[in-house]
C-alpha cells in the first residue's frame, strides 16, 4: 500500500519592490502637478473672498442709506503700505475709522466694517486686519473723488456728490500670481470690479475700461 502524499504550493499575494517604486513614482508626480493648481485655486479663492467683502459693502451702505433715510459715508483706510488696510461705513457724512473695534468709541463705523476687529483681542487693530486679509493688500488707491470716501443720499441711492466716484487697486498675495482688481465706484454708487490689465488678469473678471 503506497502513501500519495499531495504538496500543496502558496502563492503569497503581495507587490514586488519594483512595483512599488513605480507606484510612488506616480504619486510623487501627481503631487508636483496638484500642488501648484492647489495654491491658485487657494490664491483666487482667498482673493475673491476680499473683493466680494467690498461690493458687499457698497450694496449694504445703500440698502442701509435708504432704510435709515440718512446719508452713509463709506471709508477706505489704507497703511504700511497698502498691506493694512480696511473699510467701513458709518451713519452721516463724516468717515469713520474701521481701524477702531470698540462701539463706544468716537469714529467707530455703526454701518459695518471689513474685516470685522475683535476688541477682546489682545493684539493692536493693525496686527488684526494684516492676519484677517491674509496678504491681499491696496496697491493704487483709495482715491474717490481725490479723498478716500463717498456718501451714499438716502433719497436716490447715488452718491451725494458725484465727484466723488473713484476706485482702489487691489493685489492677492503671491508675487508668483499676483492678480490686480479694480474695485470702481461709479457717481450712480454702483459697485463692480475690473482688471488693470491683461497680465494679472483675475479670472471672472473682464478688462478695465
Amino acid at each position: 500500500m503506497s502513501n500519495n502524499v499531495t504538496v500543496t504550493k502558496c502563492h503569497q499575494a503581495g507587490i514586488t519592490l519594483l512595483e512599488l517604486m513605480i507606484t510612488l513614482t506616480v504619486a510623487a508626480v501627481l503631487l508636483v502637478l496638484a500642488i501648484p493648481a492647489f495654491t491658485e485655486f487657494r490664491e483666487r479663492t482667498l482673493f475673491r473672498g476680499s473683493t466680494d467683502q467690498l461690493l458687499a459693502m457698497v450694496q449694504n451702505a445703500k440698502f442701509e442709506a435708504v432704510q435709515r433715510d440718512r446719508p452713509v459715508t463709506v471709508t477706505f483706510l489704507s497703511q504700511a503700505g497698502g498691506t493694512v488696510w480696511c473699510v467701513g461705513a458709518n451713519e452721516g457724512n463724516a468717515a469713520c475709522n474701521c481701524l477702531q473695534p470698540d462701539p463706544a468709541a468716537a469714529g467707530f463705523c455703526n454701518v459695518g466694517s471689513y474685516p470685522a476687529l475683535n476688541l477682546a483681542d489682545p493684539r493692536t487693530p493693525a496686527e488684526q486686519v494684516t492676519e484677517l486679509v491674509r496678504g491681499v493688500r491696496v496697491t493704487v488707491g483709495p482715491n474717490f473723488g481725490g479723498g478716500n470716501r463717498f456718501t451714499i443720499n438716502p433719497k436716490l441711492g447715488t452718491l451725494d456728490d458725484p465727484l466723488q466716484f473713484g476706485s482702489v487697486t487691489l493685489r492677492s498675495p503671491s508675487d508668483d500670481l499676483a492678480y490686480l482688481a479694480r474695485f470702481d465706484v461709479s457717481p450712480l454708487a454702483r459697485a463692480s470690479l475690473c482688471a488693470p490689465n491683461a497680465q494679472s488678469h483675475f479670472p471672472e473678471t473682464s478688462l478695465c475700461p
